[in-house]
């Protein structure tokens, strides 16, 4: 069964916090491959002003107050989607690696969960630290946590000096940059490095397979609620149930949207991703990549298209049921998960994100979303008394 807006429902907060396009790595300098311009992340938003004749129009809105006709054993999602929906879950969490417990000393073929600081002529360097690493001793780079893979590569000598070390000790060593390093001021230079190494782990990433009730309580309860595996999948269900119905509910609903409607939020959503991305408009991006803005909008519109619909249904469903769109209870929900929202300006930057470049369609649609989210749910938890 396929079912196109799971990726939007489920737990908001497995898409990537509002900082996920930056990185704990605040050291680019220390890698062996050649410095790359780091992208300025804008955050950039437009208001549109649409017109009142190419707004969406709903025509006729499904039925959906049977929600055991509607989760029928066709729409239900099976064991094993549940299954695969909950490893995604917890993949793309980055968890991190499993733990090594019976050891507390480093050997080859570890992986290493640090904080370090570079130091040269005793005073720390600029770019030079970063937090919550991990490494891999024997391979003398970064671990990437979605894919498990190895990524990139420092300096000859930089993980070196952690064989042999602890769980728990700071280590301080020397290492030199190459002499043809990027960098005028580190090339040819010695320097020290000093790790803090957190724990020793195994080349294995955290999944499904081995992950504990513990983790999945540090990692899922502030978005979740939930504390076990058991409460995690439970709320998988309860997710892709939603997504069953709404996907039912769009399907069997009338919407008039206008080409020019769907066109004019395509151009605001690329401009806003393209904008935070590379830094520049759509436009000079079009250009820059030689791609007519036919064909881009021709890979976008369909898929625009659809998560218009659901922002029409939630809107609808929310009037219908009178449901409380209580904006200051929605930012200290939004709050709880994103403490970056607390300022009017991380609040606008999460509506900006989910309005596609729009903060005020991202506001109305997070809050509606929200509460339509919590009816569904609580109609499904009474249809199973």
């Amino acid at each position: 069964m396929k079912r196109k807006l799971v990726a939007i429902l489920l737990c908001v907060a497995m898409v990537g916090s509002l900082s996920a396009c930056g990185n704990k790595d605040e050291n680019k300098g220390i890698e062996s491959t050649e410095n790359v311009e780091n992208t300025t992340q804008n955050n950039a938003s437009t208001e549109v002003m649409f017109a009142e004749e190419d707004l969406p129009v709903l025509t006729k809105l499904a039925d959906y107050g049977d929600i055991n006709a509607i989760l029928t054993e066709e729409n239900k999602p099976s064991a094993d989607e549940i299954e695969q929906e909950v490893s995604a879950l917890i993949t793309n969490a980055g968890i991190g690696f499993v733990e090594v417990t019976d050891r507390d000393v480093i050997q080859e073929g570890d992986i290493v969960k640090v904080d370090y600081t570079g130091y040269q002529n005793g005073e720390a360097f600029s770019g030079g630290s970063a937090t919550d690493q991990w490494l891999n001793v024997s391979q003398n780079c970064q671990m990437d946590l979605s894919t498990g893979e190895a990524t990139g590569g420092f300096i000859d000598g930089f993980t070196t000096g952690l064989l042999g070390k602890k769980a728990g000790e700071t280590v301080r060593y020397e290492v030199k940059f190459p002499d043809d390093y990027g960098s005028e001021d580190l090339a040819g230079q010695a320097v020290e490095f000093e790790f803090v190494i957190h724990s020793i782990h195994k080349d294995e990433l955290i999944s499904i397979d081995n992950i504990t009730d513990k983790m999945v309580k540090e990692n899922f309860y502030k978005y979740c609620q939930a504390s076990t595996m058991k409460e995690l999948k439970a709320y998988v269900e309860e997710m892709l149930n939603y997504s069953a119905i709404m996907q039912y509910i769009v399907n069997n609903s009338t919407i008039e949207i206008s080409d020019k409607y769907v066109e004019d939020r395509t151009k605001l959503y690329l401009n806003y991703a393209i904008m935070n991305s590379f830094g520049m408009d759509l436009e000079s991006y079009l250009e820059a990549a030689s791609v007519s803005m036919e064909d881009m909008l021709a890979n976008y519109k369909d898929t625009l298209k659809e998560g218009i619909k659901y922002e029409v249904i939630s809107e609808k469903i929310a009037e219908n049921e009178k449901l409380d769109l209580d904006e200051a209870g929605f930012k200290e929900y939004i709050v709880s998960m994103y403490p970056e929202t607390a300022t009017e300006e991380g609040l606008n930057a999460y509506y900006a994100y989910v309005g596609g470049g729009s903060t005020q369609i991202g506001k109305t649609f997070a809050i509606s979303d929200k509460v339509v989210k919590e009816y569904f749910r609580n109609a499904y938890r009474e249809s199973v008394k």
